[in-house]
């Protein structure tokens, strides 16, 4: 279960409509935007739309999905004002599509 999840479940222990407001904006700020964004994420079980990407299309799909994707971070880093988040979302996606087809040992969101 992620931050934001807790956060979210735990609002039925906290009276006040500000405090919760507070917690699960706390959350926000410190959510990983590169490797598990939340906003990525679906169901009580966190399943990642990546996940479901590979169970759906396949690794294949996936990998290239992936080298696009990280083709369209590098292609708008220095278009908007956030191009170190750019960069590093397209290293991510240049290391998952990496791990596609192997063991999964590179997958970028398990610290490799």
């Amino acid at each position: 279960m992620t931050k934001l999840q807790s956060a979210i479940l735990d609002r039925r222990a906290v009276e006040d409509e500000a405090e919760i407001v507070e917690r699960i904006s706390a959350v926000h700020a410190s959510e990983d935007k590169v490797n598990s964004p939340s906003h990525y994420a679906s169901g009580d079980e966190y399943i990642e739309c990546i996940d479901a990407m590979m169970a759906a299309f396949g690794a294949e799909s996936v990998r290239v999905f992936c080298e696009i994707s990280a083709f369209k971070y590098l292609w708008r880093m220095n278009r908007k004002g956030a191009s170190s988040e750019d960069k590093k979302k397209a290293i991510w996606y240049l290391k998952f599509a990496l791990s596609t087809g192997t063991d999964g040992d590179a997958d970028p969101r398990r610290g490799s």
